[in-house]
C-alpha cells in the first residue's frame, strides 16, 4: 500500500498536502492505529442520543410527507 501511495502522490505538487497526511497514517504502528480507531468508535456512549435523533428525523420526514399529501389534495379540490 505504501509503495502504491508513494508512486501515485510523492513528488507531485497537487498531492503534496495529501501525501503528508497519508505518510503519517502509514507510519502509525498497529497499536497506535487501534487507539485512533477506538476514539472514533463511541457508539456505546452516544447510542441513546443517536436513537432519539434518528426518531426525530424520521418523524419530521413523515410529518412533511403528510403535509405535502394534504397540500396536493387541497390543490386538486
Amino acid at each position: 500500500m505504501d509503495i502504491l501511495m508513494h508512486e501515485t502522490m510523492s513528488g507531485k505538487d497537487m498531492y503534496s498536502k495529501l501525501w503528508n497526511v497519508v505518510r503519517m497514517l502509514l507510519v502509525l504502528s498497529h497499536d497506535q492505529a487501534a487507539a485512533v480507531e477506538r476514539d472514533f468508535s463511541i457508539n456505546k456512549q452516544v447510542d441513546v442520543a443517536c436513537r432519539k435523533l434518528l426518531l426525530a428525523a424520521s418523524s419530521a420526514r413523515q410529518k412533511y410527507s403528510l403535509y405535502l399529501e394534504e397540500s396536493k389534495k387541497k390543490a386538486e379540490a
